[in-house]
């Protein structure tokens, strides 16, 4: 749906689950939007389209973060299971998955210029 206020254009694309987060890729034409049915969806920004949905991690109760890495090569989540993982954005497919933690991991980040997570 789109409408105009003021001088903003809206636009509201319904994903009909709960949000926990929402990253904007480095480009600005793509979207990360992670929601409680344990999954993380790609959206384009301009069309509002899922090109793919990640969901080899666990988020159905809490703030679980997501982020991009790699020069938005790869998709980083984190999980309720204590676990991390990483998939390729091109292929969805899950690269790496492993317990790094003792309970929930509710925030992921990228450093913006050396190669290198938090969790």
């Amino acid at each position: 749906t789109q409408s105009t206020w003021g001088t903003f254009k809206v636009v509201v694309d319904c994903v009909f689950r709960p949000i926990t987060s929402l990253v904007l890729s480095t480009d600005n034409k793509c979207l990360l939007v992670q929601t409680l049915d344990h999954t993380v969806r790609l959206f384009d920004r301009k069309t509002g389209e899922v090109l793919t949905e990640f969901s080899n991690h666990k988020n159905s109760q809490y703030k679980v973060g997501c982020c991009f890495f790699d020069n938005d090569a790869l998709v980083v989540s984190g999980s309720e299971d204590a676990r991390i993982a990483i998939y390729d954005v091109m292929s969805a497919a899950c690269l790496h998955d492993a317990a790094t933690h003792r309970g929930c991991i509710t925030c992921v980040a990228s450093h913006p210029r050396a190669p290198g997570l938090l969790s």
